[in-house]
């Protein structure tokens, strides 16, 4: 069996990211070297959201702080980015982790958008 490096398991999780938000957004895209030229974050989307994705080979995801940090310090504040870390673990379980008042933003905004 050929393992897979870091980069090649990380654009899966992109690549699944992707898939879910293309229902939702036709333009998303995995950013160029995956954020590491230029364009900030791993997910390009038009939904105003900096996404970051990692992937750990263990039982539990674990938000690392220093993750956390700087993704938000590359947030666009005139844009009103919303940062977002999604996480897999081994089992391919992936979740996303949004700071609680951007849920609750998101969640007014979504009841808003319903009620028109």
């Amino acid at each position: 069996m050929i393992k897979k490096t870091t980069k090649e398991i990380g654009s899966e999780l992109e690549q699944l990211v992707v898939a879910h938000l293309q229902e939702i957004d036709p333009s998303v895209r995995v950013t160029r070297a995956s954020g590491a030229r230029g364009e900030k974050a791993d997910i390009k989307n038009s939904l105003h959201q900096k996404m970051e994705c990692k992937v750990r080979n263990t039982e539990n995801c674990i938000i690392q702080r220093k993750w956390w940090l700087k993704l938000n310090r590359e947030l666009n504040i005139y844009n009103l980015d919303t940062p977002v870390l999604v996480l897999q673990n081994k089992h391919k379980e992936t979740f996303v982790v949004l700071d609680i008042k951007d849920y609750v933003r998101l969640l007014k905004k979504a009841t808003l958008t319903k009620e028109k």
